[in-house]
Order: C-alpha cells, then structure tokens, then sequence
C-alpha cells in the first residue's frame, strides 16, 4: 500500500472515530454499596451500567479533555462519557474501581475536602485511597470543602474555603491541579459562575440532565444522575430517541 493511501485510510478511520458532532453524557453516583438507600447503586448494577456503556461503544475521556472540547482545541471519539462519584464516599472506591477497570473505563471522584483523613472515617475515603485513584488514571477533584451550598454564601472567607483551600488542599496532597468542581445541590446562581472562575476552575457541573456539546458553558455542564429507577440502560434509550445521528 503506498503511503498516500494509507495516510488517507487512517484519516477516513479517523473521521469515523472523532466528530465535531461529538457529545459527552456524564453520569454521576454517589454510594456503590449493597446497602438499600435513594443514593446507592448496588455494585451489580452498576456493572450492568458499565457493560451497557461498553456495548454502545462508549469512551471515557478526561477532564482535561472535556475541557479541551470545549474549547474547540480538541477532538474526542463520538460517544464519550465522564463517570463520577460525588462525595468521595469509600464504597464507591471499593465496588466501582475494579468494575471500570475491567471494562477499561476511568472515573472521576468529586470529594468533599474536609473528609478526607488520613484514615477512612464516616464512610469516607482516605488521603492514601486519593493517591491510589491517582496514581491508577482515575481524577479527583472538588466538591467544595465542606459540601454547603455555594447560592447561599455571602462572606468572603466562606468562598475563600469552600472554593480555594479545598483547591490547595487537593492539589498539595496528591500533586494534581484541581481544576473542575461539581456543585453541592446543583445549586448555582448568577453569583456562583463568577466566583468559580475566579478561583481558577475551568469546569463545573450541575446535576441538570443533558448531553454536553461544543455549545456547552463550561460552568453548567449536564449530568444524569444514574439510580434503580433511572439505570445506564434507560438514559441510554431516552438520548438514542432523541439524538439517533449519535448512535449511527
């Protein structure tokens, strides 16, 4: 084969891979645990969502990367999903690490600053389960310092810790840059947006459902939150209805 063709072949398969038609679906848990509660998936069903994200062909891409996208400064596969846990609760490292690791996904753990210890206390992960998730590809990143809602604030030095010392307390300990957060809530308003950037981070997530796309405020990112009554499977069908081009 000579070499123009084969440069033309690996654009075409490229073409097929990356499009600027390209969507991200983000899906967030909280507990991963057999525990019966409104805010647990049960570890086999979550390997039932992850399964379902492997059949359709689904990649999971960084935050660096989402950010990159949407900035237009970076090109992903067609179908990329963010997997996160919100809180930094100890089951979800337990019970999902090894389920994405077999079916090659990467995860995203919004922790909540002010618990994470040097040991596991309340539920909650370690500082030494942070430098695993690390140092095993996974991301970790803001949920504030102490998980209050960032619409209510009013004092500086209350934004000072919920938004800059957890920031400097994460990247300190596990040498990452902080540099996305998901709201406690999904609580915003038009106060928040700007505090957010001032602290330096580039992304935000609400817990409003949505594809996100190069049209996307990097602030107000989409999520669907997954649960018994709303699994993988059945976000899934509802964006394959509503945006069939994405599957084909």
């Amino acid at each position: 084969m000579s070499s123009h063709i084969l440069v033309s072949f690996l654009l075409l398969v490229f073409s097929f891979a990356y499009s600027n038609d390209s969507k991200v679906l983000h899906i967030f848990y909280h507990h991963i645990s057999y525990v019966d509660h409104k805010y647990n998936r049960k570890p086999y069903h979550f390997e039932d969502d992850m399964r379902e994200l492997k059949i359709k062909d689904f990649k999971t891409i960084s935050l660096t990367e989402y950010a990159e996208f949407l900035k237009g400064t970076r090109n992903i596969p067609k179908r990329s999903v963010l997997i996160s846990f919100d809180d930094g609760y100890a089951d979800a490292i337990d019970n999902a690490v090894p389920i994405m690791g077999k079916y090659k996904f990467n995860g995203i753990f919004f922790v909540i600053g002010q618990m994470v210890k040097s040991e596991r206390r309340g539920g909650y992960c370690s500082l030494a389960d942070l430098k695993k998730l690390v140092a095993s590809g996974h991301d970790v990143q803001s949920h504030t310092w102490s998980h209050k809602d960032l619409a209510k604030i009013g004092h500086w030095s209350v934004w000072d810790k919920e938004l800059g010392i957890v920031k400097m307390f994460l990247e300190g300990e596990l040498g990452i840059r902080v540099h996305a957060i998901s709201y406690p809530y999904g609580s915003i308003n038009k106060k928040v947006i700007p505090k957010i950037a001032e602290y330096n981070y580039d992304i935000g997530f609400t817990c409003r459902n949505g594809l996100n796309d190069i049209s996307t405020n990097p602030y107000l990112g989409c999520r669907d939150e997954v649960s018994i009554s709303n699994p993988v499977k059945k976000i899934l069908s509802f964006y394959q209805k509503n945006y069939p081009e994405w599957f084909n």
